[in-house]
């Protein structure tokens, strides 16, 4: 019944949008201007952009750019496209629906390779709150958080450019002091004095620090290792500075300050649907990331590149489906398409209300409470969400990674988890290896991965509270955020929540017979632990059970179904 309601849905829309729109005149066929608003930091990259689209793509030559600084009322009603920052940006005050990112600007902190306190840096990382300290000495900044009385000094260089020292402010969230700063003219200087100096730290954007050739720090450059958590040393998922490909990706995720990221935008009141305004931001999306690295920023990850991709093509596509030829046909077949599913949807609505009433009949018990048992229909299943016979979930979020945990039915079975042992972020999964060990009290499973990709960031919360599958296994409860390497394939074998719905009436009758069939149920006593008045399997039935019958529920239950 959801199916046909959401296909009805669907087919009403597109009736209404070949409705709404009048049938394209090609006597008017010339492109209209493209009107380009654009901050002030942007304008600069965003000429060069069109300048060559428009050399690329002959014809195209429409675009009508306007820096922020020199707009009027007339410029701003007319404005297509705005292209800003997140500095500038305030969703309260935009009337824009519909955005992309297109690119960022990144300021690191960086040091000298060879600081003689390289390798504690690289252990215990640096707290914002310690840096800020000192380099706001009131003598002379040293490295004195990392040493031990022992004045090491820290010969800090800051250039003269405004908009860099008001993001340092913001990264330190303090005031900066820079009377014992060695003042320069660009980050260009401030690189190669840091390079000379053993003792040098400064801050700068992260394509200044780059080798374009090799896609590695420059020569005697680190960035220096952020211990963003507080806790005196640096983790393993805090561990992002070895490569500048690593440590992109890293920025990408959020695993850097928020407060050193500017972040690029395209902003229309609704999603673009003029073919050289789409060709356009494609472009800028993937070819025109190289003019970013050009004026000194830093372009998109793939990942994000692939989303923009799939989602300007996407939108667009029923703008051109009614053409002149085709147009009053396409109107009379969808207008008795949804003539005859009113019909169908009345017999269909009056159907449902019955079947719902009986289930509801047949679920509750004397007291109007669900029992507590394990059936096909109890088991919390969201839509939107892909599931695997390993009993795990995955959700592919906007940006391209996907999120993984465990589903509903598994967590039911078990009861409550006291431990759990995860992978690290950074190794590598295949689908069917190993994903976690849940662990209650010295039983344990391990559950299957459902997808093959790299862990790009684990649930740490759960090493503290395992419960939390228990409790929101589709929400707090989630396990990684995995880049997904095979994602188009592999997602043909998943189901989506009304079809592993189905396929749980026979995991169900899997496990009656994995209990019928243990020596541990074979006893009343066990049968009773194990079963309701009808045969129905009670929540949480392998809590009471010992680690026997967990192995048994590993190697017959959980492992076959990744076999079959």
């Amino acid at each position: 019944m959801k199916k046909f309601i959401f296909l009805f849905t669907v087919l009403l829309s597109i009736y209404s949008i070949t409705g709404l729109h009048a049938t394209p005149d090609k006597e008017n066929a010339s492109e209209p201007q493209i009107h380009i608003l654009c901050s002030p930091d942007l304008y600069p990259v965003v000429l060069q952009w069109t300048a060559e689209f428009s050399r690329q793509h002959p014809g195209s030559e429409n675009f009508v750019v306007i820096n922020e600084t020199e707009i009027n009322d007339k410029a701003a009603e007319e404005t297509d496209l705005h292209f800003i920052t997140n500095y500038a940006f305030e969703p309260t005050n935009s009337s824009a629906s519909w955005k992309i990112i297109i690119g960022r600007d990144v300021f690191v902190p960086v040091i000298n390779s060879n600081n003689p306190l390289s390798d504690q840096m690289n252990e215990s990382g640096i707290k914002l709150s310690d840096l800020a300290v000192m380099l706001n000495n009131q003598n002379e900044p040293i490295w004195s958080s990392l040493t031990n009385g022992e004045n090491i000094r820290l010969n800090f260089y800051l250039t003269k450019n405004e908009s860099d020292n008001s993001s340092i402010n913001k990264f330190l969230d303090t005031p900066l002091h820079n009377a014992h700063a060695s003042i320069v003219n660009s980050n260009e200087e401030l690189v190669a004095a840091i390079q000379q100096d053993i003792n040098g730290f400064g801050f700068c954007k992260l394509n200044d620090i780059v080798n374009p050739n090799s896609q590695s720090w420059l020569e005697n450059i680190s960035v220096l290792p952020i211990d963003k958590n507080g806790n005196g040393k640096l983790d393993y998922f805090e561990n992002i500075y070895l490569n500048p490909d690593d440590f992109t990706r890293a920025v990408w995720i959020g695993k850097y300050p928020k407060a050193m990221v500017n972040n690029f935008y395209v902003l229309a009141d609704e999603s673009p649907k003029n073919e050289t305004e789409v060709a356009f931001l494609n472009w800028i999306t993937d070819d025109g990331q190289n003019l970013l690295a050009a004026n000194g920023f830093t372009g998109l990850v793939s990942s994000e590149i692939l989303a923009n991709i799939q989602r300007l093509n996407n939108e667009d596509f029923y703008t051109d489906a009614a053409t002149s030829e085709n147009y009053a046909l396409l109107k009379i077949v969808m207008a008795l398409i949804i003539i005859t599913g009113l019909v169908s949807l009345g017999f269909s609505w009056n159907r449902q209300r019955k079947n719902k009433e009986s289930q509801i009949t047949s679920l509750t018990n004397a007291s109007g409470h669900l029992p507590n048992t394990i059936t096909e229909t109890r088991v919390n299943l969201p839509n939107g969400l892909y599931f695997d016979k390993t009993h795990t979930w995955v959700f592919m979020e906007k940006d391209g990674i996907v999120k993984v945990g465990i589903d509903d039915f598994l967590q039911r079975i078990t009861g409550p988890y006291t431990r759990v042992k995860m992978k690290k972020p950074g190794e590598s999964l295949k689908k069917n290896e190993a994903l976690i060990t849940l662990i209650q009290d010295g039983k344990q499973l391990n559950v299957y991965a459902p997808i093959s990709g790299k862990i790009m960031d684990i649930n740490e919360q759960l090493f503290d509270e395992p419960s939390m599958i228990n409790a929101s296994p589709y929400a707090d409860g989630w396990i990684y955020m995995i880049k997904p390497s095979n994602y188009p394939r592999e997602i043909q074998f998943l189901r989506m929540s009304e079809k592993y719905r189905e396929w749980l009436k026979n995991e169900i009758a899997r496990l009656k017979d994995f209990l019928a069939v243990s020596a541990n149920v074979k006893s009343l006593q066990m049968a009773q632990v194990s079963y309701q008045d009808g045969g129905e399997i009670i929540n949480h039935v392998l809590h009471e059970f010992g680690p026997e019958v967990w192995e048994d529920f590993q190697k017959k239950f959980i492992e076959t179904s990744v076999i079959n």
